[in-house]
């Protein structure tokens, strides 16, 4: 196995669960971890799972996005509410033909639909932590600087809330 440099985004339990595997299974991770950078540099990670404990007691972590080593792949964590920052921080830290893999509930193809994720966005984001139903998932992509893959299609639950989208964007 080539190792990967991997850059997470988000250090929180998630991004901090996934980028130690990650680097325990012998990647190169960076940790972009804004609040928790400084603790990260000092002390490392310390994993406790039903999958196993370990600690990694030395990580490459940055507040700065310019500060990371352009990477291979990019490891989104962060909350919902912080996804708008994502367009200044991606082309940042990964290399030309990075990979971002992705899954992001957003806009629908059918027009009744999209009339009420319009008509409810402005209740339902406030109740789903910032959540936005109406987002043109392959659009943004494009306007950030990727070329999308993308495949959709409504997954189990409601129509309005559940048009689901996947697949990998390369930096270009």
């Amino acid at each position: 196995m080539t190792p990967l440099r991997i850059v997470v985004v988000g250090t929180g339990a998630v991004g901090g669960y996934f980028g130690a595997r990650l680097a325990r299974a012998g990647h190169d991770v960076q940790f972009l971890a804004r609040s928790d950078q400084e603790h990260l540099a000092r002390h490392g990670l310390r994993v406790e799972s039903v999958a196993g404990d370990f600690s990694l007691t030395r990580v490459e972590a940055h507040a700065d996005p310019a500060a990371v080593r352009p990477a291979e792949l990019a490891l989104v964590a962060l909350k919902t509410t912080a996804n708008a920052a994502l367009a200044a921080i991606l082309p940042r830290v990964l290399a030309p033909g990075g990979r971002l893999l992705f899954s992001e509930h957003g806009r629908a193809p059918d027009e009744n639909v999209r009339k009420w994720q319009g008509r409810i966005q402005p209740f339902w984001s406030p109740l789903a932590g910032g959540c936005k139903l109406d987002r043109d998932i392959p659009a943004i992509l494009k306007e950030a600087g990727f070329d999308p893959q993308v495949q959709s299609m409504y997954i189990p639950g409601p129509r309005i809330v559940s048009y689901h989208y996947w697949g990998e964007a390369i930096a270009v």
